[in-house]
């Protein structure tokens, strides 16, 4: 039972002698009145228990409330001593709140909560909530420590299971993004792999000095044909990074003025054979040389340019471009920069069909078209929604302001840093490269790779400037050619059967000619994380495929410290040293008639596996002449070719 022994005042005014005996009377400035019995049932069915322990060593309880039953024990158990505070608290939690109750009393904090569990007399555990209030003596010394405690062991179980489902929904959506992620560098690669060889393959044929203009005009649409189609996969890989959360910058240092000018000349053409006005103002103010995401500003641009000429009828299409310097408030979390940060403006105004108001939100929807009839109807509906990423990524936004007709304004905003002159690029001449200035040495470049087409691709245009090359097919080949034919260069593909680039790359570099031979990664992987990762164990530079033959040799000279011969412009090609070899016609004229004629037929349709298919069978039959065809096929002189089988065919005749 809980003794009360305050004493209580004997009523003062009429009010308080008219309340009942037992019931706490009015509440004002006086001592109210209590029931004890009344206190002792309250506090001895309440959920909480209230404790009160000597400060001596584990802790000897001194008064508890009846209702600790529910934890197993008896009052009488914990008051007698047998039981004492210490002993049920669980013994790895013990030495916690002993500790955390001399820190906050040492303190002069004489309240305080703990949660800690206890050991029920039953051998279970329970979780309690313990509002602690400390007592001292006379002298300021702590004496004893009482309180309340109440059972919060449902609501542990709650949180650890809520905690559980969280770690696992965050596994789950990290398995996910990991599963994600690993699909589109797959698809990347399958993807970007073959077109690499359509666009490779019809730039190279394009420096053949025998094309007819039938033929240059067939290469140019098949080039054109896969440089949309690489930009439509592109529109859906870059649109699953940014879902996928995988998008991040690449900073370079671009010619503001001459970029956007090089952009809006694209589309200038464009617009004027369909009777448009294209206008391009670039303001006074404008930094010449900043540091931006040159790819996705490009892109942002095309898209809003390409939209405009594509909705636009009839009158005209004008872009300004225009900045302003922001404060150092506003540069980069506040923190002020050796560089001046300026946000860049651009608008892109035109006089075409227009947006309705209640669509002008949708149309940065993700594949949203609006209309369905006519232009509006092509693309993926990708071009605007990435934008509108890429802008964000580049801490500014984009807006569309529209009404229906005439025409549309896009504004976006990024920011951007001015460049120093040591990141000032030096410009490199842009004309195809079609030699090597005379030097001592004849270099040797090894090309790695699993898919031979991309093997005979760089091969051929390497052999065409004047490079020795050999080829690897997978990493193991690669070390041992490196070891034996002892290469200045490797151009190293990384997702290759029986070794990988990377395992290739890291046994190479072990030894001292590796460490002093640049290798260099070619591959079809899309993403700039990928090409961090890449690159980061020991790669000296990274191309990614489709490969630009500019860059392409730039890096070549970069690493090898050689100086390459350019064709002048406007010059046509310089014509190869090595001939056509002779052929005996009437050897080939000997050939079956189907064997013939199916050659003929796979080299119309320039099916490289199915030519080289057909060269062996003719191999087989007459071994010099299959080597001589090998020789033209490897070169691509598929004209040569045709032209023999004509003779081949007239002289039967």
């Amino acid at each position: 039972m809980v003794k009360d022994h305050t004493k209580t005042s004997q009523p003062q005014d009429a009010a308080e002698e008219g309340t009942p005996k037992g019931v706490i009377g009015k509440i004002g400035p006086q001592r109210v009145q209590h029931n004890p019995q009344l206190m002792d049932m309250v506090i001895n069915t309440s959920p909480a228990v209230l404790f009160r322990w000597i400060a001596a060593e584990d802790w000897p309880v001194d008064y508890v409330s009846e209702n600790v039953i529910q934890f197993g024990y008896s009052p009488g158990e914990l008051l007698s001593g047998k039981v004492t505070f210490g002993a049920i608290v669980h013994p790895d939690d013990f030495q916690r709140i002993s500790h955390e109750a001399k820190e906050l009393t040492e303190k002069g904090i004489g309240r305080f909560v703990q949660e800690y569990r206890i050991i029920t007399k039953d051998g279970g555990v329970r979780w309690l909530d313990h509002h602690v209030v400390v007592g001292r003596d006379g002298d300021g010394n702590i004496a004893h420590y009482q309180g309340v405690v109440l059972d919060i062991t449902d609501r542990k179980i709650a949180e650890k299971n809520r905690t559980s489902e969280l770690t696992k929904a965050k596994e789950q959506a990290e398995a996910s993004s990991i599963a994600k992620s690993n699909f589109l560098s797959h698809m990347s690669h399958e993807l970007r792999t073959p077109l690499n060889a359509i666009l490779g393959f019809s730039r190279l044929m394009e420096r053949d000095p025998n094309l007819t203009e039938k033929q240059a005009e067939n290469l140019g649409l098949i080039h054109q044909s896969g440089e949309h189609l690489l930009k439509l996969i592109n529109g859906v890989l870059d649109m699953s990074k940014i879902d996928a959360g995988l998008e991040s910058l690449d900073i370079h240092t671009i010619d503001l003025p001459q970029f956007v000018q090089g952009v809006a000349v694209m589309f200038k053409s464009r617009a004027t054979s369909r009777g448009l006005t294209f206008s391009l103002d670039l303001m006074p103010d404008l930094p010449r040389f900043v540091q931006c995401d040159e790819r996705k500003l490009q892109q942002i641009l095309i898209n809003l340019m390409d939209n405009s000429i594509k909705f636009t009828d009839t009158g005209s299409i004008d872009i300004k471009v225009w900045s302003l310097a922001l404060p150092p408030s506003q540069q980069n979390d506040g923190q002020p920069k050796s560089n001046a940060c300026v946000d860049l403006f651009f608008r892109i105004r035109d006089t075409g069909k227009g947006i309705a108001p209640e669509l002008v939100e949708s149309i940065f929807d993700p594949f949203f078209k609006g209309d369905t009839d006519g232009a509006a109807g092509t693309g993926t509906g990708l071009g605007l929604a990435i934008s509108r990423n890429y802008v964000r990524l580049m801490g500014g936004d984009i807006s569309a302001a529209g009404r229906q007709g005439p025409g549309v304004t896009f504004t976006f905003n990024i920011k951007v840093e001015r460049a120093t002159n040591a990141q000032v690029p030096h410009t490199n001449p842009t004309n195809r490269v079609v030699g090597i200035q005379p030097n001592k040495k004849r270099h040797r470049i090894l090309v790695v790779d699993d898919n031979e087409t991309s093997r005979l691709l760089l091969s051929e245009l390497l052999n065409d400037v004047g490079f020795e090359v050999e080829e690897a097919e997978n990493g193991q080949k690669a070390v041992e050619y490196f070891f034996d034919w002892h290469p200045h260069l490797v151009f190293m593909d990384i997702r290759m059967p029986v070794m990988d680039g990377l395992t290739a790359l890291k046994i190479i570099k072990t030894t001292d000619t590796g460490k002093k031979t640049p290798v260099i990664a070619l591959t079809a992987h899309a993403f700039e994380e990928e090409r961090r990762r890449i690159t980061a164990p020991g790669f000296d530079a990274f191309i990614r495929k489709p490969f630009v033959e500019e860059e392409l040799f730039e890096t070549i000279a970069g690493h090898l410290e050689l100086a390459f011969i350019f064709q002048e412009p406007n010059q046509p090609p310089s014509q190869p040293e090595d001939k056509a070899p002779e052929f005996p016609i009437e050897a080939l004229a000997e050939l079956p008639a189907p064997l013939l004629e199916d050659l003929k037929q796979k080299t119309l349709e320039l099916d490289m596996e199915k030519i080289n298919a057909c060269i062996d069978d003719i191999q087989a039959i007459n071994s010099s002449l299959g080597e001589s065809l090998k020789t033209l096929s490897k070169r691509f002189r598929f004209n040569d070719i045709l032209k023999l089988i004509e003779r081949a065919i007239g002289f039967k005749r």
